[in-house]
């Protein structure tokens, strides 16, 4: 299920999950690749949080895991707390999950927010499979026409990726 508000935003087997891309140049790191970069992007993503919300010193930690996506695609789990409880979708959370992964020179983030009482480990698990679904193409892909195809209900199976219940 997609958000009406903000179509990054999906439910994905009852975890709520947003996406982001961001290039190493848009994060001022255009020589880091790999680990390097996703470190970098975890520290640039936590303070563009916090200066977005009007925080300081936010804190992330995370740790490169390793979903068996091949030796050229590497991916970090992190997340971080918020100083305090803030609304995603009309629901208060007070940490974020991320699940971010590298390819070339370009970084991939799921996010999700959770609330006090949720399972950051299903998250991760939901996060994983959902980044574990994804191939890389020998050719360019037409987003847009993609999207279209999505949005009309007549997507080619070939591009649909089969992600498993939680």
């Amino acid at each position: 299920m997609q958000s009406k508000a903000d179509p990054s935003i999906i439910l994905l087997d009852g975890v709520l999950v947003q996406t982001a891309v961001a290039s190493a140049a848009t994060m001022g790191a255009p020589k880091l690749s790999g680990h390097d970069l996703l470190r970098h992007q975890m520290f640039w993503e936590a303070s563009h949080v916090a200066k977005g919300r009007g925080w300081s010193d936010l804190r992330p930690e995370g740790n490169a895991i390793d979903l068996g996506l091949g030796r050229d695609i590497k991916t970090w789990y992190w997340g971080l707390d918020a100083p305090e409880p803030f609304e995603v979708e009309g629901v208060k959370v007070n940490r974020v999950a991320y699940l971010s992964v590298v390819v070339d020179d370009v970084v991939l983030t799921l996010t999700a927010p959770l609330r006090a009482e949720d399972d950051p480990d299903r998250a991760a698990r939901v996060m994983s499979r959902a980044i574990r679904s994804l191939r890389r193409s020998d050719s360019p892909i037409d987003t847009y026409a993609l999207q279209d195809a999505a949005l009309a209900g007549k997507l080619d199976p070939a591009f649909c990726a089969r992600v498993g219940p939680s």
